[in-house]
């Protein structure tokens, strides 16, 4: 089983709550020392070398392109290489705060439509359509933008949102889509379409292994089982907090944490699910180019196949 090494990216999660990345400088029975330090979610750079006691810790955890050889494991390794890792935590750190219908609201709404996939978390929503959303986060691959709705209103979806939410051709990623959908029906008249449901595929995942008693999983917990990440990267502020204005620092410096891991939560989770898919494709083929002579006969799907589906 291979060590943290010297030069390895750590990250540690503190029994306090705060996680801190870096460098790994020296590892002890009694301390961790890191440099190039960041912490989390506020994104405040180090300088100097920080000393970590073991007993602060709560968890560590490396990031590391290293492959697993045989015998030969990496302890507690992050399920995202580095280049993943760093898009994400850039992600977190550099969202766009929009307030107001100005020329920062269109150019948002312009890149929106044109992404593919589409990340959505919204705050203040919890509990369906008994409350209007206070902030309405959405993540593009490289970007993420927080809208402020208690200002914006009705307004950001007769102006470009709604056909967004509503457009087959555009998937959105959500957690727990239930009481988001709720929300905008019966307080924005949208009906969100193409939507992929990350607590929904987490459960199918756990039907489909037979786990013993499936149940529906927080964000937290998907980011601990899926990115093997700390939950403490998310942010737990209820939906009475977040209609505070003007919003602490603190609460900003959380706003996007839950949105900026849909999209990789989804890749993840859709993989999982084509896995068995993809194996029988990978036979099907080799059915016809590992024979001499084909036939017709050879190349079409056996009944074996199908049973695996």
């Amino acid at each position: 089983m291979i060590d943290y090494e010297k030069g390895d990216i750590v990250i540690i999660e503190l029994k306090a709550g705060e996680i801190y990345d870096g460098i790994l400088i020296s590892k002890s029975a009694e301390r961790i020392s890191i440099c190039s330090t960041v912490e989390y979610p506020s994104g405040k750079l180090f300088e100097n070398i920080c000393n970590f006691s073991i007993k602060e810790i709560n968890t560590s955890r490396i990031l590391s392109d290293k492959k697993d050889n045989g015998n030969n494991k990496v302890v507690n390794k992050i399920n995202l290489n580095i280049q993943e890792y760093k898009h994400l935590t850039n992600l977190i750190n550099s969202f766009k705060l929009i307030k107001q219908m100005d020329v920062r609201f269109y150019d948002a709404v312009q890149e929106i439509e044109t992404a593919e996939s589409i990340g959505i978390d919204a705050k203040g929503c919890q509990i369906g359509r008994f409350y209007k959303i206070s902030y309405l986060i959405i993540s593009v691959w490289n970007q993420v933008f927080v809208f402020d709705m208690v200002n914006l209103d009705q307004m950001a979806f007769n102006s470009g949102l709604q056909l967004i939410f509503e457009n087959e051709f555009i998937l959105k990623v959500c957690h727990n889509s239930q009481k988001l959908n709720d929300c905008l029906l019966h307080n924005y008249g949208v009906k969100m379409k193409n939507v992929f449901d990350v607590l929904l595929a987490d459960f199918t995942l756990q039907e489909r292994h037979k786990e013993k008693d499936p149940r529906h999983r927080s964000i937290e917990d998907l980011i601990i089982e899926y990115l093997n990440l700390p939950s403490c990267f998310v942010d737990k502020i209820t939906d009475e907090e977040w209609t505070k204005r003007p919003l602490p620092i603190t609460y900003q410096e959380m706003i996007a944490t839950r949105c900026s891991f849909l999209l990789f939560l989804k890749n993840i989770l859709q993989k999982k699910m084509n896995e068995s898919l993809n194996k029988i494709t990978d036979m099907f083929y080799c059915m016809a180019t590992d024979t001499l002579n084909p036939t017709v006969e050879e190349t079409i799907l056996p009944k074996r196949l199908l049973q695996m589906l």
